[in-house]
């Protein structure tokens, strides 16, 4: 006898299965959602206006880039900026645009201190830069990078400097800031998502009837929809495995509605508070038999927070031979 011969447990794997393909229904109209706004360029551009902003020069050098053909090329609505920007690219418009700013350009003609070397009008610019500006966290980043870059650069016999490998030195400086600044976006956009998530799921689950406590409550009593059920999901390991579409979503939508309809599970928004009369009966004379459905869809949006790749690794490891 395996795990899923247990009535018990045959009964939990198939709310889980029911966990994942819920979880991949909200995930999949997310999904939609992002795409449609843009949502992870704003994400990152919000960020990086943070992160490069300069009070003490009164600057947010992130503008600068932003509005750089470079990276405005991205993207052909300025309201839906591009996520997709890589490290070398960030690194050599940074640099540019720091050099090229106004507020270099014009404190170099009144700087006092000794001039540059170099011969690079990107080079002297950037290094002007470090120069002039007043010390805050962002120049001070700059500094770092131009120094590190002065020392691994090579000098000539008569102590010339290397000004290709400080350039090279100097965007692979950026590029790993921006590799690991890129990293923890990545991070704390998934936190967003997991909360994004679990509202999306518990509103959807009000209107369609998502109910844990009641699902769990049916399948025990119904050996048939929890056969229904597995039946479906050994039928379909696939699922959420590719990236979303409008055609995935439809298909998806109605590859359930199909799965409802055969299991009769009390799942859709003919089963919602909105529409049964007689639980809105029952529920002013128990508040508590509305506490309880209120409980099971906040089950329900916690088990969407957590993602379909959760659950259908959970499946895989809780249905898989030893």
């Amino acid at each position: 006898m395996t795990l899923p011969d247990i009535p018990i447990l045959s009964t939990a794997i198939a709310i889980v299965i029911s966990w994942a393909l819920y979880a991949l229904f909200c995930s999949y109209i997310l999904e939609a959602w992002v795409q449609i706004k843009a949502d992870r360029g704003r994400f990152m551009k919000n960020y990086m206006y943070q992160q490069l902003m300069d009070n003490v020069n009164g600057i947010n050098w992130a503008d600068g880039i932003y509005s750089h053909g470079t990276i405005d090329l991205l993207s052909r609505d300025p309201k839906k900026p591009s996520n997709d920007i890589s490290p070398k690219l960030f690194a050599e418009t940074l640099i540019e645009v720091v050099g090229s700013s106004h507020l270099v350009q014009s404190g170099i003609v009144s700087f006092k201190g000794p001039p540059t070397a170099y011969q690079s009008p990107l080079l002297r610019s950037f290094k002007y830069a470090t120069l002039i500006l007043n010390t805050s966290d962002v120049i001070s980043l700059f500094r770092q990078g131009m120094n590190s870059a002065e020392v691994k650069a090579s000098k000539d016999i008569n102590g010339n400097i290397n000004e290709a490998e400080i350039h090279n030195y100097l965007v692979g400086y950026f590029e790993n800031w921006f590799t690991e600044f890129t990293q923890r976006l990545t991070l704390w956009y998934k936190k967003k998502t997991r909360e994004t998530l679990f509202y999306l799921g518990t509103i959807v689950a009000i209107f369609i009837n998502v109910d844990s406590l009641q699902l769990f409550d049916f399948y025990n009593n119904s050996p048939t929809a929890v056969a229904g059920v597995t039946r479906f999901y050994k039928a379909n390991p696939n699922w959420g495995s590719d990236t979303v579409s409008n055609t995935q979503l439809n298909l998806l939508a109605s590859t359930l509605d199909s799965l409802v309809k055969e299991t009769k599970l009390p799942v859709g928004f003919q089963h919602s508070v909105f529409k049964d009369k007689t639980f809105q009966q029952h529920v002013k004379s128990n508040w508590w038999l509305g506490a309880l459905k209120f409980l099971g869809i906040l089950i329900s949006g916690f088990a969407a927070s957590f993602g379909a790749p959760f659950w259908f690794d959970l499946l895989k490891k809780a249905t898989s031979k030893p």
